[in-house]
């Protein structure tokens, strides 16, 4: 079994948290704009939400081994994704960002989900399995 050890990018963390909030407040503002009277937005979409997701990503990637792994989740859930980790009782660990599930209306109703998992997308460790997302994100 590996030593654990824990190495926390502090500075990383702050300047990504900064991006993710600075590009929450665009979104919030282009969401704000939709009318409903018109069924649509009266601005058009910021192109700063996909640019500064993207860097978002990059520097996720970039600094991923010194980053809490529940930072990463949090910030991929920020930004749109739905990541969903599976634990297979053997030791192996999966992260699933797609897959069928039930929509829940509210906070205490029950959820179903379901999805494929291959045998090779398992790994022994939690950080392996993320890490699987940003080799195959393009």
């Amino acid at each position: 079994m590996k030593k654990f050890t824990l190495n926390i990018d502090i500075k990383n963390v702050d300047v990504i948290t900064n991006l993710v909030n600075e590009r929450q407040s665009i979104w919030d503002k282009y969401q704000e704009s939709y009318d409903d009277k018109l069924g649509n937005y009266t601005i058009k979409e910021p192109a700063e939400i996909d640019q500064l997701g993207d860097k978002i990503l990059s520097l996720l990637k970039e600094h991923f081994d010194v980053l809490p792994l529940e930072f990463i989740v949090d910030v991929l859930t920020h930004l749109g994704y739905a990541p969903c980790m599976i634990y297979d009782d053997n030791g192996n660990f999966s992260y699933q960002f797609g897959g069928f599930c039930s929509t829940r209306i509210k906070d205490d109703q029950d959820f179903d989900y379901a999805c494929c998992i291959e045998a090779g997308e398992f790994r022994d460790n939690q950080r392996d399995a993320l890490r699987m997302f940003f080799e195959t994100e393009e």
